[in-house]
């Protein structure tokens, strides 16, 4: 009989290359939008028609060298869509979705030639296709 080998760990990855992984996973949430007519009454009582969910994902990592950094900005900046493959709190797999970011931001640790690296670099992704 084989031996059972041992599953590779997925790594997150953005148009089909790998990234700077972020520090301790990523931070999860969905996003509801409802119809204009959706309201909360008087007595308390919610009247909601949901249209659709998507999945957000919030990346932050710390101590990023600057051509990691540039890669990324590279793919994510201009609101441009890119493919993401990362697990999926949702589907409760590793899986590859169409993503967009509105706003990141990094903080530079250093500008010294060679070391050049930032503290942090944290953005929002959220999916362009609904749950």
């Amino acid at each position: 009989m084989a031996a059972v080998q041992p599953r590779r760990q997925e790594r997150m990855m953005m148009n089909g290359i790998e990234i700077w992984q972020p520090d301790t996973g990523l931070k999860y949430s969905t996003e509801t939008t409802f119809t204009e007519g959706s309201v909360r009454a008087m007595n308390g009582i919610g009247y909601f028609d949901p249209l659709f969910t998507v999945e957000q994902l919030g990346y932050v990592a710390t101590n990023v060298p600057q051509p990691e950094v540039t890669k990324i900005l590279q793919i994510i900046d201009n609101a441009k869509k890119f493919n993401l493959h990362y697990f999926s709190m949702h589907y409760g797999k590793w899986k590859d979705a169409v993503f967009f970011v509105g706003k990141g931001e990094y903080d530079v640790a250093s500008w010294k030639v060679g070391e050049e690296r930032v503290k942090s670099l944290s953005f929002n992704m959220t999916g362009i296709y609904p749950l």
